[in-house]
């Protein structure tokens, strides 16, 4: 939910920054939002990616998660929210010491220094989609280990929800994540067929979630059924001999 939450600020504000915005301030405002909802954005899927990978590699790992969970989502919340905010301000101090202003700058509104740029946006984005690559492949080939397979299978009940849940982290890693390599790579070759190809991909990340999570069988059903049990209530209470029967 957070990453979706995160996701979702940084496209709304992808559409406001298509405005001209030349008050400084509200400029100012505009690229500190945007830098910080674009890494937390990152380091939330970062956290789906390590979360699912730690309870495929190890066992004991789940259980503790039962127990903690409290603890665990704190912990995972500093992280998704807390080293954003350290690079956000490892930005704004650099740039003040350095060119006396906050780093943000008209026209774009965004890191107006190339070297900020790298060390607190393009490398810990570029490093990130990295490490959730690695993690999905190792979470993977947990996965299909016969051994341990058997193993999460003697010791869990929950290993066929596990299994649903990382088809559904997959889903969204490939979706929002897997395409920003496409796009770092695109960043350094002139503008091609794939620039348009990662605009678009990118550009509909909110379409692709909103299949994964409601277009899928489970929420039809439940939709269904819940429809359904409108509908015969409406029925039911609009039935003449239903009224008479009340009546008497």
């Amino acid at each position: 939910m957070a990453h979706l939450v995160s996701l979702f600020l940084s496209q709304t504000l992808i559409q406001f920054g298509l405005l001209d915005i030349s008050y400084m301030p509200l400029c100012l405002a505009y690229g500190i939002t945007l830098h910080y909802s674009w890494l937390c954005t990152f380091f939330t899927l970062n956290i789906c990616c390590f979360h699912i990978f730690r309870i495929f590699s190890d066992i004991s790992f789940a259980k503790v998660v039962s127990t903690r969970r409290h603890r665990q989502h704190i912990i995972y919340l500093l992280y998704s929210f807390g080293v954003p905010l350290i690079l956000v301000s490892i930005n704004v101090i650099y740039n003040l010491q350095r060119n006396n202003h906050l780093g943000y700058r008209y026209p774009s509104c965004f890191i107006s220094n190339w070297l900020s740029n790298i060390v607190t946006f393009t490398a810990p984005v570029g490093l990130i989609t990295i490490v959730d690559l690695i993690l999905f492949v190792f979470t993977t080939r947990n996965l299909n280990s016969t051994k341990h397979s058997r193993a999460m299978a003697l010791s869990s009940d929950n290993h066929t929800v596990n299994r649903e849940h990382f088809k559904v982290y997959l889903k969204t890693f490939f979706l929002s994540g897997a395409t920003w390599i496409l796009s770092l790579v695109d960043m350094f070759m002139p503008i091609t067929i794939l620039t348009y190809f990662t605009v678009i991909l990118n550009s509909s990340q909110g379409v692709f979630l909103f299949v994964i999570y409601i277009c899928n069988k489970n929420v039809l059903t439940s939709y269904r059924k819940r429809l359904t049990d409108v509908f015969q209530r409406s029925t039911s209470s609009s039935d003449p001999r239903t009224m008479s029967t009340s009546d008497k």
